[in-house]
């Protein structure tokens, strides 16, 4: 039990309004980033991603952790829930980069979620059933992930 092994269910590219900026002087503080849409591929599933949710970010020193839960609307039209939970090191600066257009490598920072899924689809009932993570990067107007399955 020392192997984790993975299996790519599908790539997520999460569209994003402006945040709603809650932080004390600091910079610490709440991080209100609204869902407006979005698609998602893989080899077992495909759609877009209804809008209305929004991503409850709380900034700390240096990191923040989110707190994201989204519907999935495959291709077929099943629905999915997906809550995820997560860290990342995007700093003021890094933030700033980005909200000018700048593309930074997802490597400059760290960005990792924590995946659940929920539906009452029978075609999608697996899902049910999986613990999944996220390896993140974030656009001016994007949120995309690559989520894997845990076996």
């Amino acid at each position: 039990m020392t192997e984790l092994a993975t299996e790519h269910l599908f790539d997520i590219s999460v569209e994003v309004a402006p945040p709603l900026d809650l932080r004390q002087a600091d910079a610490t503080g709440r991080l209100v980033v609204p869902v407006t849409g979005g698609r998602f591929d893989g080899p077992r599933l495909s759609g877009r991603i209804e809008p209305g949710a929004a991503d409850w970010i709380v900034a700390g020193r240096g990191f923040a952790r989110m707190n994201v839960n989204i519907v999935l609307r495959c291709d077929d039209g099943a629905l999915i829930g997906m809550r995820y939970r997560g860290v990342n090191t995007i700093g003021d600066d890094i933030r700033q980069r980005i909200a000018s257009g700048e593309d930074v490598p997802a490597s400059a920072y760290y960005m990792r979620t924590a995946i659940f899924f929920e539906t009452a689809s029978e075609q999608y009932d697996w899902i049910n059933r999986l613990a999944a993570v996220g390896l993140g990067r974030r656009t001016r107007t994007t949120v995309e992930y690559r989520v894997l399955a845990l076996a």
